[in-house]
């Protein structure tokens, strides 16, 4: 045991110091020479037009004061002109281009800029049909008395509805004042207020830092209903109490992953219930979770999706894979920490019977599956983010942590977790990362038990 401790040790203390990623290939952005660090947008939303008008200010983190430039995401947006705020205050007209537009990730946008401004102001218009919005007519609809709209920015949409710097790799706070039509409740991935009226438009703040691919806005005919001191449901009205019901259980899954992983750090989690149409189960918008009306079953026998989607509440919301070849880091992470709620607040049998059934369907999904998709690092340079989406990510992750879990013990692997958490919150990471810190960790443990003997 001694011999292998100092083995680790070494290989770990040698280990390269883990660099800030400077580009993401599945993004424009030039992340050694600036960074967004907050959002603010001014924005309308338009039924009749399936468009979303007005403009966005971002704040500036300057790397390099002499770059002269800034490098954007966008797809499909009709840009119509950029503002820069210089060191007086005022707002300038600044120069910009549109790239060659690239079918998978859209087109650059690059701002020609003189010094560096503390702002940019971008005025746009989305396309009716921008990637990362899915707009409803009233038929479409529970209630097909009003329309509805919602977001889908993972993996890479968010550029589609916002023009940014659209890589998990940066982080941003932001806020928002959005206008709709009378009748017509709008809701963000922030501190959405139940008694708001949209009387003068509804206003949001999100103060914890989010990466671009969790920016969420709805719109649509909501109602609301408390389920928890700190959690809710938000849906159409027909379906408010069916779905208040199924999941009761919220605070109680909230409470569990507390008490193994440290507190909640996002204020609310509230559950906005869509219209069938939402192509996923779930998607874990930071205090508002999307979730599709499929899982209301009447008996609680699919609120799994909840566990999974709170558990990104930590794994991936506050702990985020600097790019998508990491995506593991977000999905096995939360895939384990599911299964731990479900235990905690289900039972043992419960979270067993998941285990068995999704290490089942990984191994089918395998023989189907090419050779390089089967790692947990995998290779997307050239193609859609979304093709990183198997069951690799989730399940094959979830295997690594529950191996982990078995080797060290839960009175070892437990706080080791947590403090994986804790560490680092609000931060982008990606494997090598995680190799640093379990390895300095399994040497810590061996250390120990090298010390007990």
């Amino acid at each position: 045991m001694r011999f292998v401790a100092l083995a680790l040790l070494a290989l770990v203390v040698t280990a390269p110091a883990v660099a800030e990623p400077t580009r993401d290939h599945h993004s424009v952005a030039r992340l050694d020479e600036v960074r967004i660090k907050h959002v603010y947008l001014d924005l309308d939303v338009d039924f009749d037009s399936k468009r979303l008008s007005g403009f966005a200010d971002l704040s500036l983190d300057w790397r390099k004061a002499d770059a002269g430039r800034l490098d954007l995401d966008t797809r499909d947006l009709n840009i119509q002109r950029v503002l820069a705020k210089n060191a007086e205050g005022e707002w300038k007209r600044a120069s910009f281009r549109l790239g060659a537009r690239n079918p998978m990730f859209g087109q650059g946008l690059r701002i020609q800029l003189n010094g560096a401004p503390e702002k940019v102001r971008v005025y746009y218009q989305t396309s009716p049909n921008a990637s990362g919005l899915q707009w409803l007519a009233p038929e479409q609809t529970l209630g097909k008395k009003k329309p509805f709209m919602f977001s889908q920015a993972q993996a890479a949409h968010a550029r589609s509805f916002v023009p940014l710097q659209d890589t998990p790799a940066v982080r941003f706070t932001y806020s928002a004042h959005v206008t709709a039509p009378e009748g017509i409740r709008v809701l963000m991935s922030a501190d959405n207020d139940p008694a708001a009226t949209g009387v003068g438009g509804y206003r949001f703040t999100m103060p914890q830092p989010i990466p671009s691919y969790l920016f969420a806005i709805a719109a649509g005919d909501i109602a609301f209903q408390s389920i928890g001191p700190r959690s809710g449901v938000y849906t159409e009205p027909g379906r408010l109490a069916a779905a208040a019901k199924e999941f009761e259980d919220t605070e109680a899954m909230i409470a569990a992953t507390e008490k193994l992983y440290g507190p909640y750090r996002w204020g609310r989690y509230d559950l906005l219930i869509l219209p069938p149409s939402f192509p996923f189960g779930g998607m874990e918008n930071p205090r508002l979770s999307f979730i599709t009306p499929t899982v209301i079953a009447g008996d609680k026998s699919l609120v799994s999706l909840i566990a999974h989607e709170l558990a990104h509440s930590w794994s991936g919301n506050l702990v985020t894979n600097e790019s998508w070849e990491h995506i593991w880091l977000n999905e096995g992470f939360t895939s384990y920490v599911e299964n731990r709620i479900t235990e905690s607040v289900f039972g043992l049998d419960q979270a067993k019977m998941e285990q068995v059934i999704s290490q089942r369907e990984l191994m089918a999904e395998l023989k189907e599956l090419a050779s390089a998709d089967q790692h947990l690092v995998v290779s997307l340079k050239g193609r859609d983010p979304d093709e990183g989406l198997s069951g690799v990510p989730y399940d094959k992750g979830q295997w690594l942590l529950r191996s982990m879990e078995k080797r060290l013990g839960r009175e070892v692997f437990d706080p080791l977790l947590r403090e994986w958490f804790d560490a680092h919150a609000f931060q982008s990471v990606g494997t090598e990362e995680f190799l640093k810190f379990f390895g300095f960790a399994r040497v810590r443990c061996c250390r120990q038990q090298v010390s007990a003997r």
